[in-house]
């Protein structure tokens, strides 16, 4: 789905009872900006990004860069994110685990901390949300090293530095590790891995109360 559908802003619009509309509506999805009278709404996302592109997928570095380990710091530092009630919600892990076989749900928990540490540390006054990651694809083995990571994310998410857990794999039973279905059409895209709106719509209100429990934080 595009941004204009996404999670993130049915949660917001749900909180405010505003639309967030496009600031311009010609750019792409990743990196779009939205606004209502009480909220802006960057999407920061680096789309089909790992951090350290540890699997090429047959294209070569200087195509295909370590995204996460250099594109998204930069991207990042040119926010103004240091004297204003910002809240970051942080989706980690999901393409590391689902690039690459040999990144455990240990190895992907420990690079995100590293990144939630670094990210408070350069803005010690926004508050962050770490999501657990959603069912993705049919495939177990995957599946069993995203159980990993939501375990470890739900015991360690505040010692790293994060503020809330936004737990969308425990409390959608859609997409959850054990009963969700990714062939399911309603809710999943062919590609078995994103969500379609109805999907979305399914994680907004999960999404809802983190913001407002990161909020209460200020």
């Amino acid at each position: 789905s595009s941004a204009v559908n996404a999670f993130p802003k049915l949660a917001i619009e749900l909180i405010a009872g505003e639309i967030l509309k496009e600031v311009d509506p010609s750019a792409s999805a990743l990196g779009q900006e939205m606004r209502s009278k009480s909220y802006t709404l960057n999407n920061y996302s680096l789309g089909s990004s790992s951090w350290d592109n540890s699997v090429a997928l047959g294209l070569n570095e200087e195509l295909y860069p370590r995204r996460e380990t250099l594109a998204f710091p930069q991207r990042t530092r040119t926010l103004a994110m240091k004297n204003c009630r910002c809240i970051f919600d942080y989706g980690l892990g999901s393409n590391d685990i689902g690039y690459d076989p040999a990144v455990t749900g240990a190895i992907a928990w420990n690079r995100a901390s590293t990144q939630i540490a670094a990210l408070k540390a350069e803005f010690p006054n926004i508050k962050i949300i770490v999501d657990t990651i959603i069912k993705r694809t049919s495939n177990p083995a995957l599946n069993a090293r995203i159980n990993d990571y939501n375990v470890l994310a739900r015991a360690n998410y505040a010692s790293a530095g994060a503020h809330v857990l936004c737990d969308f794999e425990a409390n959608i039973p859609q997409m959850n590790i054990s009963t969700g279905d990714t062939t399911n059409a309603t809710y999943y895209n062919t590609d078995e891995i994103h969500p379609k709106n109805a999907g979305h719509a399914l994680m907004a209100p999960i999404c809802k109360n983190a913001i407002l429990a990161a909020q209460a934080l200020f």
